[in-house]
């Protein structure tokens, strides 16, 4: 049972694709290194069960991470390029040229990469076999964020206020679905899509099955970040709670019920696997643990400086520090809040992955993590 669609108007309008990727950027290195009010977080138990693996380094400007089990892509807006580490050795194995700005990536149900390329409007995907573009779709409009639902592949297009349906095996667009205004973040659960609508403030939702948006929920925050599962709408909120904090909002899919929880400073990428919600939060340089249910924080650890975007493949959670130019990997089997030792590495630190100057998203799935 789905709840019904409140009505709630859409702002018309656009923004040109730079003017589109300044606001996500700026909202990213600006409000990193601008104070922010900080919500006290619960006094949580130390337990070095919360390991690090390894530190990567890939390249300048990383914006954005996917990852399945086998390997990490990361995608560089500044360089054009996405790079390919094994997620066993942390060795980069691939650099592969893309076109302008890439910002999202997504991974196929056959294995492929695709990568967003905003100044462009474009969209390439990298084969699974070659690790080479074997494809570039044209007709987007300031491309950013993507998802896979329903076997498709699901743009959001910042300057035409649409979401775009795309089968992944020909590239053929099936559809251009109007959402709000200024679409970026997008995230997806089962036949659902969920879109954050950037100036509306609002999120939309899809129905894969009919390609229409059967709901428009109000958020009347920023939308950094989004995430979801069987139950539940995650989303990253900075300072915009009524005490003008930072928040997580949780909004129950069947009652449109909404629940906030003070996070960390500067709330970005949000990521759901099992009983776990992901936190990465810039301003503070942490990566927390949510139980999805309780709203209770289980979980904070010191990542490094900026981290952006979080991915979750397997067992394994990859984090993207954009200010050390980083991927870190860390066990997701036991998180808690975990001090720093007398070297200044977190107790339980295995490896970190340095991956260049400014990552910022992550993705897992399909044995490989991917990262711009």
């Amino acid at each position: 049972v789905r709840r019904r669609p409140p009505k709630v108007g859409i702002l018309a309008g656009s923004l040109s694709a730079a003017a589109v990727a300044a606001i996500i950027i700026t909202a990213i290195e600006v409000n990193a290194h601008t104070p922010i009010t900080r919500h006290r977080i619960q006094t949580l138990t130390t337990n070095a069960d919360m390991v690090r693996t390894r530190i990567i380094p890939t390249g300048h400007k990383p914006w954005s991470v996917a990852a399945s089990n086998n390997a990490v892509w990361v995608a560089h807006r500044t360089s054009n390029t996405v790079t390919r580490i094994d997620s066993a050795t942390g060795a980069v194995t691939n650099t592969i040229h893309v076109g302008r700005h890439p910002l999202g990536l997504a991974i196929d149900q056959a294995g492929n990469v695709w990568v967003s390329n905003n100044f462009d409007d474009t969209v390439t995907r990298i084969s699974a076999h070659s690790l080479r573009p074997n494809l570039t779709i044209h007709g987007f409009s300031a491309p950013a964020e993507m998802t896979i639902a329903d076997g498709d592949l699901w743009v959001t297009n910042a300057n035409s206020n649409k979401v775009t349906r795309v089968d992944p095996a020909t590239g053929r667009i099936i559809a251009q679905i109007t959402v709000g205004n200024t679409p970026g973040t997008i995230t997806a659960e089962g036949h659902f899509i969920w879109i954050g609508n950037f100036v509306d403030k609002t999120v939309s939702e899809i129905d894969a099955r009919t390609s229409r948006v059967v709901d428009t929920i109000s958020i009347g925050k920023d939308l950094l970040g989004i995430a979801a599962n069987s139950n539940y709408l995650f989303v990253a909120d900075p300072s915009n709670n009524s005490s003008g904090g930072d928040v997580l909002t949780r909004i129950d899919l069947l009652s449109g019920a909404q629940r906030e929880l003070d996070v960390a400073s500067l709330p970005f990428g949000v990521a759901v696997s099992g009983s776990s919600v992901w936190i990465a939060c810039v301003d503070a340089g942490t990566l927390l643990r949510v139980d999805p249910n309780s709203m209770q924080i289980t979980g904070e650890l010191t990542v490094g400086r900026s981290p952006t975007h979080v991915a979750v493949a397997g067992d394994q959670v990859w984090v993207v520090n954009q200010d050390d130019g980083t991927v870190m990997q860390l066990s997701a089997r036991q998180v808690q809040h975990t001090h720093l030792s007398s070297t200044g590495t977190p107790a339980g630190y295995v490896d970190q992955i340095a991956i260049g100057n400014g990552p910022v998203g992550v993705a897992g799935g399909f044995n490989a993590a991917w990262v711009t």
